[in-house]
């Protein structure tokens, strides 16, 4: 018999949950989250210390740190993290650059509802021009 993926994500969900809680009395939160399963099931969790900035943006997290170190590189000037932004008529917050993803390294945070995501470096211009 093996692990499903309904399965895998009702038992991620549960952990998630409990773990979220650990972290958040410890002063972190909850980064990335790798989850396999199949013939066994298994569970990697990332977390950051929690240093909030600017429109809640966590400055501690990976993304974060390699914005303040390579800024320059992405053709992005300092000083930009917790910068709001408008793309398609929804508010988002600057969160940092994601260095391993090569098509979307822009990473941001959704303001409306209050998530993570990920943009393609075209919308710089709507950073350094906002």
């Amino acid at each position: 018999m093996e692990v499903d993926k309904k399965t895998a994500l009702a038992i991620s969900e549960e952990i998630y949950a409990a773990a979220d809680a650990i972290f958040a009395r410890h002063g972190m939160a909850r980064a990335k989250s790798r989850t396999k399963y199949g013939i066994s099931y298994s569970l990697t969790i990332d977390a950051n210390l929690v240093t909030l900035g600017e429109n809640g943006i966590n400055e501690s997290t990976i993304e974060a740190q390699s914005y303040k170190a390579l800024h320059g590189v992405y053709g992005l000037p300092d000083g930009l993290l917790g910068k709001k932004f408008n793309v398609n008529g929804k508010d988002y917050a600057f969160a940092g650059i994601a260095t391993s993803r090569s098509k979307y390294p822009i990473y941001a945070k959704d303001l409306e509802e209050d998530k993570m995501t990920f943009f393609q470096e075209s919308v710089k211009r709507f950073l350094v021009d906002a």
